[in-house]
C-alpha cells in the first residue's frame, strides 16, 4: 500500500481456497417400455434424451456432442438456475448411431457415450377411408360396405415421412406428410369387390413401418338409363335401337347421389362428338337434355358412372317433324304497346319482331315493301327467335320471314307513323363542372361560380334535344337506344342565363321543357384592405374591379362623415346588408365607391366595417 507521503507497506495476505462443486450429468430415456436413467455406453431408442444435472448457480454449462470419428455438430449452452440445476432436451433427434456427449462448466467436464438406435420405436400412424357419396358418409369402419369407388384416404404419421399405399397389396402411390404429420390422398377408382388398404410408413431416419391394414367392401348400385322423347304424336320412353324425331331426347336414370355421370355420344363410323357430365342429385336421380339438337342418323349414346356403363342405340329421323312457327311484331314505345295486329299502326320505328320455329334454325328477315333486308336471327334450342328491327320510316311496311332452307315463310303488313309521337323528355340532373372535372348538382336559380355545366336527362329514343340561351342555340343533343341523353355547355359569360329547352319526337313532334335559369360569376373577388391614417381620423377603401362588398359595422365604432375620404373617380361596389348604430339600432345604408384601380395598401389587411356616419376605431385597427 502507497501512503500520501510515498511510503509504501505491505499488506497482511489472505488465504482462501476455491471448492467448486462437482458438475453432475444424468442423461434419461423417455421413450419404448425401458424408460429412465441411462449409463455411460448404453444403447437408447431415444433420439431426444434429456441431459440434467447440478452446476454453479447461474454459471452456464456448454454442451457438445459428435459421433465417433466426425466432427461435433451441435453446441448448445444452457444457464443453470438459482438451486443449481440445468436441463436441455435437444430439438432435433439425435441421428442414429454411436454420439459422444460432453458438458463443461466452471472448469469442470463430463463426458458420456450413447449409442442411439430407434429401429424398433413404432410411431404414432393411422389410416382412415372416408365415404362420401350417397346419404351415408364418413369413415369407414374395418369390414364396412361402401358405395363410393372414389373414397378418401388420410391419416397420420410422423411429419416429413413418406407413406406408400396399398390395394390388395398392389402398390397404388406415394404421398408425403406434412408438417403437422397429416396426409390424405384421393382413390381414383375402387372397382366392386372386397378391398384391403394398407399402407407403409417410410421415416426420416431410414426405417419403415406398415401402417394397420383397413379392410372394405365396395358395392354400387346399377346405373340406370332411360331416354325420352318428347316430339310429335308418339312421345314417352324410348328401347335401343329405336328411331325417333326429337333431336334433343332426355337422358335420365338412377346412381349413386353425388357421383358424377359421364355422357358421350357418337355417329357410327365417326369419332363422338360430345362429351358431357352431370352430377347425381341427393335422390339418386340425374337428368340431361343436349343444347344442341343431335344430328340426322344413327347415334351411339354411352353414360358411366362408379365403374358401371349403358349404352344406348338411337335413330335421330326429324324429316316428318313439320315446326309451328310464329311471327310476332311487338311495339314498345308510347302509351299503347303490345303486339301489332297485322294491317296495324304503330308509333314505335324499331319493333321487336321474334316468334317460334324449329330449334337451331336460321331466320331471314325481309322488309318486302321497300326491298330491304333486315337482318338475321338464329332460334334457341327451344325454337325462339328474337331481334330488334332497324329503324323503319313511316309508311307502310311487309315484313317477311323466312325459316331455314326449305323457305317456309311468315309475313305481316303495319304502318309506322311517328309522327305525332311526343319525345316525353325529361331534365334528369344538372351539373356544375370544375375546372378539375369534379361535378356538382345544382339547380335552376343558383349562383355559378363555373362557366360550364352538364344535363342529363331521358327522353324517347332517336328524339333530339335543343338548348337555347336568350333566343341563340347553344347546344344539341341526340337520344340514344336507351332513351338517355346527356349535353354539355362550356364557356359561359359572366352574368344570368336563360335556357329554353326543346325535345324533338322522331317525327318532329316538339315538347317544351320548363326554363332554366343561372347566374354565372366565375371572377374572383380579391379582398378588400382598408388604410387607416390616424392623425386625420380617415379612411380609404382599397379593392380591385368587380368586388362585391359585404358592409357591416360593430356596436362600439363612432359616426364620422366619409364625404372627404372616398377617391375623385369612383367605381360603384354593390352594398350589401345595414350598418348598426353602437346603441344596437339599425341605420340606412348608402353607396359606397372605390377606385377603379386599386389603391396600393401600406399597412396590413383588416376586415371592412363601415357604413354612413361611422369609422373605424384608431385603437382598433390602428396602422402598424
Amino acid at each position: 500500500m502507497k501512503l500520501p507521503n510515498g511510503q509504501t507497506h505491505a499488506l497482511p495476505p489472505v488465504k482462501i481456497i476455491v471448492a467448486l462443486p462437482d458438475l453432475e450429468l444424468k442423461v434419461t430415456d423417455h421413450v419404448g417400455t425401458d424408460t429412465g436413467l441411462l449409463h455411460n455406453g448404453d444403447t437408447t431408442d431415444d433420439a431426444r434424451v434429456t441431459l440434467s444435472g447440478k452446476g454453479v448457480p447461474g454459471a452456464t454449462v456448454r454442451i457438445s456432442e459428435g459421433i465417433v470419428g466426425k466432427y461435433g455438430s451441435l453446441t448448445e449452452y444452457v444457464r443453470v438456475d438459482g438451486e443449481g440445476n440445468w436441463s436441455w432436451t435437444p430439438e432435433k433427434p439425435l441421428s442414429e448411431g454411436k454420439h459422444i456427449l460432453s458438458i463443461s462448466s466452471q472448469g469442470k467436464n463430463q463426458i458420456f457415450e450413447l449409442n442411439v438406435d430407434t429401429s424398433s420405436v413404432v410411431p404414432e400412424m393411422s389410416l382412415n377411408v372416408t365415404d362420401n357419396v350417397g346419404t351415408e358418409t364418413g369413415v369407414l369402419a374395418n369390414n364396412a360396405t361402401t358405395d363410393d369407388s372414389h373414397p378418401l384416404l388420410s391419416g397420420t404419421a410422423p411429419a416429413g415421412s413418406w407413406v406408400s399405399i396399398y390395394d390388395n397389396g398392389r402398390w397404388v402411390s406415394d404421398t408425403r406428410t406434412d408438417a403437422s404429420g397429416n396426409w390424405s390422398f384421393r382413390y381414383l377408382f375402387l372397382s366392386e369387390g372386397e378391398h384391403v388398404i394398407s399402407g407403409n410408413v417410410r421415416l426420416a431416419n431410414g426405417y419403415s413401418h406398415k401402417i394397420p391394414p383397413v379392410k372394405i367392401n365396395v358395392a354400387l348400385p346399377d346405373l340406370e338409363l332411360k331416354v325420352t322423347d318428347h316430339v310429335g304424336t308418339d312421345t314417352g320412353l324410348l328401347h335401343s335401337g329405336d328411331t325417333t324425331d326429337d333431336a334433343c331426347v332426355t337422358l335420365s336414370g338412377k346412381g349413386v347421389p353425388g357421383a358424377t355421370v359421364r355422357i358421350s355420344e357418337g355417329i357410327v363410323g365417326k369419332y363422338g362428338s360430345l362429351t358431357e357430365y352431370v352430377r347425381v342429385d341427393g335422390e339418386g336421380n340425374w337428368s340431361w337434355t343436349p343444347e344442341k339438337p343431335l344430328s340426322e342418323g344413327k347415334h351411339f349414346l354411352s353414360i358411366s358412372s362408379q365403374g358401371k356403363n349403358q349404352i344406348f342405340e338411337l335413330n335421330v329421323d326429324t324429316s316428318s317433324v313439320v315446326p309451328e312457327m310464329s311471327l310476332n311484331v311487338t311495339d314498345n314505345v308510347g302509351t299503347e304497346t303490345g303486339s301489332i295486329a297485322n294491317g296495324g299502326m304503330t308509333d314505335d320505328n324499331r319493333p321487336v319482331i321474334s316468334g317460334n320455329t324449329k330449334p337451331h334454325t336460321l331466320v331471314t328477315i325481309y322488309d318486302i315493301s321497300h326491298n330491304a333486308l333486315l337482318g338475321y336471327a338464329n332460334s334457341d334450342s327451344n325454337g325462339h327467335y328474337e331481334m330488334q328491327l332497324p329503324r323503319l320510316a313511316d309508311g307502310q311496311h311487309r315484313i317477311q320471314v323466312t325459316f331455314g332452307r326449305r323457305g317456309e315463310a311468315e309475313q305481316i303488313d303495319f304502318t309506322v307513323n311517328t309522327r305525332e309521337l311526343m319525345p316525353n323528355a325529361n331534365i334528369e340532373a344538372i351539373f356544375s363542372v370544375a375546372e378539375n372535372g369534379e361535378l356538382t348538382a345544382v339547380n335552376t336559380g343558383e349562383s355559378l361560380k363555373s362557366g360550364e355545366l352538364l344535363f342529363k336527362g331521358t327522353a324517347l329514343r332517336e328524339s333530339s334535344i335543343h338548348v337555347y340561351d336568350q333566343g341563340e342555340m347553344v347546344g344539341y343533343a341526340r337520344v340514344n337506344l336507351d332513351g338517355e341523353w346527356q349535353l354539355s355547355l362550356k364557356s359561359l359569360s359572366e352574368g344570368e342565363h336563360t335556357f329554353s329547352i326543346r325535345a324533338s319526337g322522331p317525327g318532329g313532334k316538339i315538347q317544351a321543357l320548363p326554363d332554366i335559369t343561372f347566374e354565372v360569376h366565375t371572377l374572383s373577388a380579391e379582398p378588400l384592405v382598408l388604410l387607416i391614417d390616424t392623425d386625420e381620423a380617415q379612411l380609404l377603401i382599397a379593392a380591385g374591379q368587380d368586388t362585391e362588398v359585404e358592409v357591416a359595422m360593430p356596436n362600439d365604432l363612432l359616426p364620422v362623415s366619409l364625404a372627404d375620404v372616398l377617391p375623385q373617380q369612383p367605381a360603384e361596389l354593390e352594398l350589401k346588408g345595414a350598418a348598426v348604430s353602437d346603441s344596437g339600432e339599425q341605420v340606412a345604408s348608402e353607396a359606397v365607391y372605390a377606385a377603379a384601380e386599386a389603391i396600393e395598401p401600406v399597412i396590413a389587411e383588416v376586415p371592412l366595417y363601415f357604413s354612413s356616419g361611422a369609422e373605424l376605431l384608431p385603437e382598433l385597427y390602428a396602422a402598424k
